[in-house]
């Protein structure tokens, strides 16, 4: 059985399909990764990305169908699925997918607006599912607002990973070019993998610990 890794949000426009293409990525260095994209539209989805082709490293097939999104975790093909959802609330596919899940991760960046929307879509995932939100878009000049919106997350008790992403121009050069960042050449390609490499390291850690807790408690 694979595990299912969901990246989600009620919004656009805060890195969602960037994080679930470079997180797909930077595990695939590692383990046999199928990326889903469930977004039934075309326009920014992994689709409209590569354009059709299968990037190397890992394989990614759309789908939009709840049911058959709710089953990922039997596929036996790959060790990990990373699914990119479709930015809308109360969605079925969102539903089933968040119950499918091992973890979500929720993209936000630190404005005020998109932390309310991840809030919202934090909401919409089961309470018993495992979910960080992960900041992205992350301006190095106003670190200060990211800090800012990490504790306040915190302070609500709203889980949150350590890793942030920066927002660098070189995302969207490699989006540009059907690529990932890790593939881009440059000092700004190195820092946004190294960052990627950081997230993929604490969700498969979360995930591991999970499925571990999991088992344990299967045998007792």
């Amino acid at each position: 059985m694979a595990a299912v890794i969901a990246v989600v949000s009620g919004k656009g426009g805060v890195s969602k399909t960037t994080t679930a293409v470079n997180l797909a990525a930077q595990l695939s260095d590692q383990f046999r990764v199928l990326l889903v994209d469930s977004d039934p539209q075309n326009a920014g989805s992994v689709e409209y990305w590569f354009q059709g082709d299968q990037p190397e490293g890992f394989s990614w097939a759309k789908d939009a169908r709840p049911e058959l999104l709710a089953q990922l975790s039997s596929v036996t093909e790959y060790d990990l699925v990373v699914v990119d959802t479709p930015p809308q609330l109360g969605s079925d596919i969102l539903r089933a997918v968040a119950e499918a899940s091992d973890i979500v991760i929720v993209s936000t960046t630190p404005d005020p607006a998109d932390i309310i929307a991840a809030v919202q879509t934090i909401h919409e995932i089961p309470p018993a599912t495992l979910h960080r939100v992960l900041l992205t878009q992350v301006d190095a000049r106003a670190m200060s607002e990211a800090e800012d919106a990490l504790a306040t997350m915190r302070e609500n008790n709203v889980p949150t990973l350590d890793s942030r992403v920066r927002l660098l121009k070189v995302h969207r050069r490699a989006k540009n070019s059907q690529r990932v960042v890790n593939q881009m050449g440059g000092f700004a390609a190195r820092r946004a993998s190294a960052e990627y490499r950081a997230v993929a390291a604490e969700v498969l850690a979360l995930v591991e610990a999970a499925l571990h807790e999991r088992r344990t408690a299967g045998v007792a």
